[in-house]
């Protein structure tokens, strides 16, 4: 039988050459596409504006599902650095929730089940999830003018693979995804990689090497936020997980921020634009290889941090300058959390398609942050394979000192829903 190898292409993405400070029936008809001319210019970043700060309203079970956003992307993250034990771990698990929703919408039976619960998302219609996803999707692209932020979506289909129009429909109307029915050839292999270059302002140019298969599904979400209140920059050292010292460009800011400390860390939060998405620093006291930081990380101990943290704190912060790549193979961490049926035979993508068998064979993950004094610049790309503030005070107080010179935790979210975006770990540099 004809192997069926279906690609799933999540992104969460920025662009990397722009400064910061720059403003059941067979589907068998959808559109076509021109894949002859694709040697288009990649296109510049939108301008920024001004937008007022409006909070997303969401209802309890819309609420419910946000937080099993954050579970899922505490579960995972903790799952690969337990299994891999490396440093500089960088992932956006909300990068793999979209691709890994957009892959249940073809599923049934134990192998949605085993979806949703890894998901955190059981007890949710597979309709009430794909409508939160689009109602997420519309706030966080027009949420801040300041921070450019957009998603996209395409169907890449092969001529004459059975695709269930259910299946296409639902990822056009919850994702807005294009449809494009072509001859598989080179000239289609470097659309697609055209593509992706577009959608990530020249971020990822190039995804596939190759065609190898009958279908792809490309989604893309790209980000890019400058400081709400920007950082000059100094030569400093940074003190890796084993001791070590490194010289490197420490980003120093002093002002007010929203802070909080207990016994075991302090935690800041840098706004970005007009305070929508802001990173998230956590600098535990006297954790050098984050090893307990990282196994702290529960929806519970999360909720109370960010619950614990208050505006209105004057604080000097130091942080450096980093860029990374990071990619990692997501198969076994997503089998050890319980979503081993979709990996194997047995696995009913029925939805999808009427070819048996149909499973998936691979979830990648690669990834790339920069921070500098300007912003951030954050970018995922998550490939599943199927097989067959308030003012400074008059009188300043002495600051509190956030000097992130040392191994730390980080994370990029939106605010009014929590959701997270990227999360990492700097150890080492």
């Amino acid at each position: 039988m004809k192997a069926i190898y279906l690609l799933f292409i999540a992104s969460c993405l920025a662009a990397c050459d722009q400064s910061l400070n720059e403003d059941k029936e067979i589907a068998t008809e959808v559109p076509t596409v021109d894949v002859e001319d694709t040697d288009s210019v990649t296109p510049q970043l939108p301008e920024r504006t001004t937008t007022p700060l409006i909070p997303l309203e969401l209802s309890p079970a819309e609420q419910a599902m946000a937080e099993g956003n954050n579970t899922f992307a505490f579960e995972l993250f903790k799952e690969v650095n337990r299994v891999n034990k490396e440093t500089n771990t960088f992932l956006s698990p909300l990068s793999a929730s979209y691709a890994l929703n957009m892959v249940s919408n073809g599923a049934a039976g134990k192998t949605l089940a085993e979806m949703q619960t890894v998901l955190s998302l059981a007890g949710h219609t597979q309709s009430e999830i794909n409508d939160f996803y689009k109602k997420l999707t519309s706030y966080l692209s027009t949420a801040d003018g300041q921070t450019i932020l957009g998603i996209a979506n395409s169907i890449w289909l092969s001529e004459g693979f059975p695709v269930l129009p259910a299946f296409v429909d639902v990822n056009k109307d919850s994702y807005s995804a294009e449809v494009h029915d072509v001859h598989f050839n080179e000239a289609t292999l470097k659309a697609i990689n055209q593509w992706v270059n577009d959608k990530t302002y020249g971020c990822i140019p190039k995804i596939l090497d190759q065609l190898g298969g009958d279908s792809y599904l490309i989604n893309a979400l790209y980000f890019n936020g400058v400081w709400q209140n920007p950082f000059g920059s100094e030569p400093g050292d940074f003190i890796n997980n084993d001791g070590s010292s490194v010289p490197v460009t420490m980003l120093k800011n002093t002002g007010t921020y929203s802070y909080y400390a207990d016994n075991a860390l302090q935690i800041v939060e840098l706004p970005y634009g007009n305070g929508t998405y802001s990173m998230v620093l956590l600098l535990p006291k006297d954790d050098p290889t984050l090893e307990k930081t990282i196994a702290s990380l529960t929806p519970d101990n999360w909720n109370q941090w960010m619950n614990g943290i208050k505006n209105g704190y004057y604080i000097h912060v130091e942080l450096p300058t980093f860029e990374l790549s990071y990619d990692k193979v997501l198969n076994q961490p997503l089998r050890t959390l319980g979503m081993a049926e979709a990996f194997s035979s047995t696995a009913d993508f029925s939805k999808m398609s009427p070819v048996k068998p149909l499973y998936i064979s691979m979830v990648l993950q690669k990834s790339y942050i920069k921070v500098d004094e300007y912003g951030t610049t954050a970018a995922a790309v998550t490939t599943i394979g199927m097989w067959g503030s308030s003012g400074q005070p008059t009188t300043l107080p002495e600051p509190i000192d956030f000097i992130a010179n040392k191994p730390f935790l980080y994370a990029i979210k939106e605010n009014s829903t929590q959701t997270i975006l990227f999360l990492g770990n700097m150890e080492k540099l």
